[in-house]
């Protein structure tokens, strides 16, 4: 069943990054950056709501309760997520779109290492293995970007610091989350005030930057095609989020985010090729069949 939950996951996440590319060329500032994000969040927070119908029908409205005990993982996830929408954002209007999913990739270091700290999960060596197999990948998949585009500048490394960092600190919010409420709490709900607080995180920082502007430059206009991007990338986010979050409650940390990543990684490589003519070279081939390679390794020996 946790596969299961990660093909659905990689499927939003496919849906989210062909809308996130497409969205980015709308773009013109960093001010357009965060509006754009806000509104992401606003709509996803929305959606969130008709994910959590089921759950509503069977428990009724007490289903929304916020219990304060899981308010810090509430948070945690929403700041990180807020990051990672930024930094997606940010990056992927100059950058190949398999990078933010190699970032992420590095990121999921932190669910493999917070959980087996604090919930005992097992590594073992075949995991240890798929993981260096999988590094080797991504070293190739850097490579690849370089040979193709511009070298990495300080601002490029640095927003994919950012989006690692955030996505895996959203990874162990959802393990967090799945060990706190030891299934009891659906994750819908999860899902819901995640989107929901990252959304006034976003709204407020917004708010901020849009007054010290002057009027003229703080105009906004949405195109009708940029809105349905933007709507589609929502929905893409839901998917992630909730799926994710059900999968980190039937496979361990060393299984779930690394497998995630990676068939994110191959997916949107093929992606990129197919609907943004991102060149597949001999590098990238060979990157992305390592990274077949280590799934393969962490997940079946």
């Amino acid at each position: 069943m946790g596969y299961l939950f990660l093909a659905f996951a990689v499927g939003g996440n496919l849906l989210k990054a062909f809308s996130g590319k497409k969205t980015s060329g709308f773009m013109k500032t960093i001010l357009d950056a965060f509006s754009f994000s806000t509104i992401r969040l606003g709509l996803s927070a929305l959606f969130g709501i008709l994910f959590m119908l089921p759950d509503l029908f069977r428990n009724g409205l007490s289903v929304m309760a916020l219990d304060l005990n899981l308010l810090p993982t509430y948070l945690l996830s929403a700041i990180a997520n807020a990051g990672m929408v930024i930094t997606w954002l940010l990056f992927i209007r100059s950058g190949v779109l398999v990078l933010m999913d190699v970032s992420a990739l590095c990121g999921c270091l932190i669910p493999l290492i917070l959980s087996r700290i604090f919930y005992f999960e097992l590594i073992k060596p075949t995991h240890i293995i798929g993981l260096v197999v999988l590094f080797g990948a991504v070293l190739l998949m850097a490579s690849y970007n370089n040979s193709i585009k511009a070298k990495l500048n300080a601002k490029s490394i640095l927003l994919l610091f950012g989006f690692g960092i955030s996505s895996g600190f959203i990874d162990f919010s959802q393990k967090l989350f799945r060990k706190q409420t030891l299934n009891n709490v659906p994750s819908s709900v999860f899902n819901f005030y995640t989107l929901l607080f990252a959304f006034v995180i976003l709204l407020m920082i917004l708010i901020v930057m849009r007054t010290a502007k002057d009027k003229e430059d703080a105009k906004l206009e949405i195109k009708p095609k940029a809105l349905l991007h933007i709507s589609l990338m929502a929905v893409g986010l839901c998917i992630v989020t909730l799926f994710k979050t059900l999968a980190a409650g039937h496979l361990p940390s060393a299984l779930v985010f690394p497998f995630f990543q990676s068939s994110a990684i191959i997916s949107n490589a093929i992606l990129g090729a197919i609907c943004f003519k991102e060149r597949i070279s001999f590098k990238s081939v060979a990157g992305l069949t390592l990274m077949a390679l280590g799934l393969v390794i962490m997940n079946f020996l």
